[in-house]
């Protein structure tokens, strides 16, 4: 008896187990691809948050395995705006904080210069952006606004016993920040003990 002959009878004696493991096989092959799929998702929509604003270079802390864990002292970027070419510093911190009772773990709050360009693509929805003299104030992208029922002139605790007015809410060309906030960044250094670092 030739082998195919045989494989081809034993699938069709067992019918039930071979329609399993096909099944099996089949969701195994979709769920990684689409695991793939969204990490690639992710990682172009990260990226966006530089790209679009024309970033050409990102510094984080040497061996460093992403920007959250990266910790550089602040007058590193008066060195980097010293060379050469260099057209823009922009130092940032970012923190992660969690509002339990909305079911939402993991917001990022970006702690930026007020006097910076951050801010120049986002698109006001109410308000107005971040200005210089701000201290607790945060303006709230529109998901986060929306998910949290925030207006302009309400009270959110940034971190716990943390209150910030909110002063704006804005939509911005990445889901990222959409669902996120912005603090001067004088504020969220100081909320974070690091005191003149920042993570890039």
């Amino acid at each position: 008896m030739r082998l195919l002959t045989l494989v081809s009878r034993n699938l069709l004696r067992r019918r039930t187990r071979s329609a399993l493991t096909v099944i099996g096989a089949a969701v195994a092959i979709g769920t990684v691809v689409a695991l793939v799929g969204i990490s690639s998702s992710l990682q172009r929509a990260f990226r966006s948050v530089y790209e679009d604003r024309g970033v050409d270079l990102v510094v984080i802390q040497a061996g460093s395995s992403q920007g959250l864990n990266s910790a550089i002292d602040e007058s590193v970027g008066d060195q980097i705006a010293a060379l050469s070419g260099v057209v823009e510093v922009s130092p940032g911190l970012i923190d992660v904080v969690a509002y339990e009772d909305a079911g939402l773990y993991s917001v990022l709050v970006h702690g930026w210069r007020t006097d910076g360009d951050m801010m120049r693509d986002f698109r006001l929805v109410d308000g107005r952006l971040l200005e210089a003299g701000d201290s607790t104030q945060v303006i709230v992208g529109i998901v986060l606004a929306r998910n949290l029922d925030l207006q302009v002139g309400d009270t959110l605790d940034v971190v716990e016993a943390e209150p910030f007015e909110v002063v704006g809410i804005y939509e911005s060309f990445n889901v990222y920040e959409n669902g996120g906030m912005v603090v001067p960044l004088e504020e969220l250094q100081r909320i974070m003990g690091w005191d003149e670092q920042v993570t890039g």
